[in-house]
């Protein structure tokens, strides 16, 4: 495959629709697809870092059960998880699935790369991003103080890098409320149950959103559960 990563050496001269550069390829076999996985959900453009376009991916497990994977990562800026028009395809997509399955479809598996339902860590946010922090980093950046807290790509607290990846950041908040009343809006235009799996916390726990509890809406038709 093609190392992304060095624009310039993507393309023959660096001008897209040339020959690949021969140096990507000596000694190399690249596979290309005569025609894509229908699985995939292919974002419109490249992302801003990398010069792919995103890969989600929707396909059934078994009559009843739907899954969709959003790709996370080839969209992602310090203030955007995807862009907008990617999640209207995602949704377009898996909406015109569940239709046509005429009611066969009853639970959709969502997979994310970070959990959606986790404590908002806010302060911890504003500590790390506040000028307190700063001489600290200096005495890092002169005599090492605090040996790994701080990492070497841009001098920052190296667990707020962490903080940002989650939908629940500051930065990240907006995008998490629409993405959740999307899904919300699905299961009830679609009468689906939406289960959400995340990872990288190394923590096993469950979290779970509802209607509220004064409305008295049994879970098994609450469609924001």
């Amino acid at each position: 495959t093609f190392t992304t990563d060095a624009p310039k050496t993507w393309h023959a001269n660096g001008i897209e629709g040339t020959p690949a550069d021969p140096i990507q390829t000596k000694d190399t076999f690249v596979m290309t697809m005569k025609k894509e996985d229908p699985s995939y959900i292919l974002g419109l453009k490249p992302g801003p870092y990398v010069e792919e376009r995103s890969r989600s991916m929707y396909c059934q497990l078994g009559a009843r059960i739907a899954f969709l994977g959003i790709d996370a990562r080839q969209e992602r800026t310090r203030h955007q998880v995807n862009y907008p028009e990617t999640y209207n395809l995602i949704f377009n997509r898996v909406s015109n699935e569940i239709r046509a399955s005429n009611g066969a479809i009853k639970h959709l598996i969502l997979l994310l790369g970070v959990p959606i339902a986790y404590p908002r860590l806010q302060w911890l946010e504003n500590l790390f991003s506040s000028p307190i922090i700063g001489p600290i980093r200096f005495l890092n950046k002169r005599f090492g103080v605090g040996g790994g807290f701080f990492n070497t790509f841009d001098g920052n607290v190296d667990l707020l890098d962490d903080l940002d990846d989650h939908y629940t950041s500051h930065a990240h908040k907006h995008e998490r409320r629409e993405l959740v009343l999307r899904l919300q809006a699905l299961a009830r235009e679609q009468s689906v149950r939406i289960s959400i799996l995340g990872g990288d916390v190394h923590l096993a726990a469950i979290g779970r959103f509802y209607s509220n509890p004064k409305l008295e809406i049994p879970a098994e038709r609450d469609f924001r559960y």
